[in-house]
């Protein structure tokens, strides 16, 4: 994938960003890398059991695209908002990265020329 021109499923207000080059291997390591490929990272909240997706362009937007997508930097960054507004400790939180799927209407990764699969 170009890195110039973004993918059709970004919203709007990334159309602006510089997205990251995909290379092989692919590591899936940013939260930049996580929006060129469509993969998507939910929160899951151990505290009151609330479970949502994250919005990555917020994420990029106050960070950068090269912010790590990893548990222990997201979880400097990122609460249970409902827990915290409780009054509760809203970091008691976990992370799930989940791929992109062809029901979200995003192609499947093309296969890397030269490889069985």
């Amino acid at each position: 994938m170009d890195a110039r021109r973004p993918p059709p499923y970004l919203p709007a207000e990334m159309k602006d960003l510089k997205l990251p080059e995909i290379t092989y291997p692919l590591s899936i390591d940013t939260v930049g890398m996580c929006i060129a490929t469509g993969h998507e990272i939910s929160m899951h909240c151990m505290t009151c059991r609330r479970y949502v997706t994250l919005n990555l362009v917020t994420i990029a937007k106050r960070h950068g695209m090269d912010y790590p997508s990893l548990a222990p930097s997201l979880e400097k960054v990122v609460v249970c908002g409902a827990c915290q507004e409780a009054g509760r400790d809203g970091r008691r939180v976990e992370f799930r990265l989940t791929p992109p799927t062809v029901a979200d209407g995003i192609v499947p990764w093309p296969r890397q020329e030269g490889r069985a699969g």
